[in-house]
């Protein structure tokens, strides 16, 4: 089972992710079948991406840069650079379109991400983000 996560561009609302990431692995991994194997890749900007190194457990890491991520033709570029096959979920810890986007250029089969805007058209599951917390 291949997961790829796509965290904030934030140091501290990356950091603010950490419990969720957490919890999301050990639910996964009670999930599994005998003989599959879960592969985490983590999608961030290469500035502060050695925290990461903090997280209980293995995970692949995809490095973006500020450029990457100003268009969706830019974030396209990138994302066939990550050499990821067979994408079974694809998740995105933020507001944007085009973190959104990603899931669609990697070809997951299920995208989640928050219902804002222009992101529902690229959503198969769609959440609703609270207000006031993180």
């Amino acid at each position: 089972m291949n997961i790829v996560i796509k965290l904030p561009n934030d140091l501290n609302e990356r950091i603010l992710t950490f419990p969720f990431l957490h919890t999301l692995e050990k639910y996964l991994k009670s999930k599994l079948v005998e003989d599959e194997i879960l592969n985490i890749h983590l999608v961030s900007l290469r500035d502060g991406l050695d925290v990461l190194n903090l997280l209980p457990f293995k995970a692949f890491y995809h490095e973006l840069e500020k450029e990457d991520l100003r268009t969706v033709f830019s974030i396209h570029r990138a994302c066939m650079n990550f050499k990821i096959d067979k994408v079974d979920c694809f998740i995105s810890t933020t507001n944007s379109f085009v973190d959104a986007s990603i899931g669609k250029n990697i070809s997951a089969l299920k995208r989640i991400g928050f219902a804002h805007g222009k992101n529902t058209w690229l959503l198969t599951d769609k959440v609703s983000k609270l207000s006031g917390r993180h």
